[in-house]
């Protein structure tokens, strides 16, 4: 459930943005400026960062005995991963409606993608805390 709000959050923001972005005008505007690269880097590494933040989180969470505290820790690891993929995604609709570009939104998809990517089910949870339930 919170995952769907994370995620309709950012598309709701993203899609609130990319429609002003679309009626404006962007006439001789190349889609790599700086700012567009470093949106990019912004977007990388916190995909990056949330993925190791998550292995890390889970070699400690492994240890933990009981059902309840291995569902805490795994709902809380999740939740720091999706904080920073959506950091990295709401930099890149930020500095898109900076930048008056509408092209950069594409970075966003790909965010958006990775977060897609990071769905919570009882099959990973599974495969990740090496239980059978």
């Amino acid at each position: 459930m919170l995952f769907a709000f994370f995620l309709a959050g950012q598309v709701l923001f993203g899609g609130v943005v990319w429609w002003f972005l679309w009626n404006q005008p962007e006439e001789g505007r190349s889609m790599f400026t700086n700012y567009s690269f470093l949106a990019g880097i912004i977007l990388v590494w916190m995909i990056i960062a949330s993925f190791v933040l998550y292995r890390n989180r889970l070699k400690r969470g492994i240890h933990l005995k009981s059902l309840p505290l291995q569902l805490s820790h795994y709902r809380t690891s999740n939740i720091f991963r999706w904080a920073m993929l959506e950091i990295g995604n709401l930099a890149v609709i930020g500095i898109a409606f900076m930048e008056v570009n509408s092209r950069m939104m594409l970075l966003f998809a790909i965010g958006v993608a990775v977060f897609f990517l990071t769905i919570p089910s009882k099959e990973a949870f599974e495969k990740e805390y090496g239980l059978e339930l």
